[in-house]
């Protein structure tokens, strides 16, 4: 998988540190979501600002805030954000069409 193979270039974790770098982070605490498409009420936004996107999305609908990684297609996995619903199912606000797979870690509100 290009997210262990990445982990795995930053070499041993040091004793002070919990993680070894993002990839770590996201592998350990994050999971698959479920790809599906944008729901009509949910806008299309802007492309290249999917953290924003995701931001604004949670708070105009209470949609859980998801990082992480993402592909379309067989290409490799990309940094970003998207919204979850309670069932987990992925809505994504910056791409059209959505992509392929989605593995990420859902931040509260609190510390986004």
């Amino acid at each position: 998988m290009y997210l262990e193979e990445a982990r795995d270039l930053a070499g041993q974790l040091p004793t002070k540190y919990h993680y070894r770098n993002l990839y770590d982070f996201v592998l350990r605490e994050g999971r698959f979501f479920e790809p599906h498409p944008r729901p009509d009420p949910i806008m299309l936004r802007h492309i290249g600002e999917c953290f924003r996107n995701a931001f604004l999305t949670m708070m105009k609908t209470g949609l859980h805030y998801v990082e992480g990684y993402a592909a379309v297609g067989s290409k490799h996995p990309v940094l970003h954000a998207w919204n979850v619903d309670s069932d987990g199912s992925v809505i994504d606000s910056t791409w059209e069409p959505v992509g392929s797979a989605y593995f990420g870690i859902i931040f509260p509100l609190s510390i986004v």
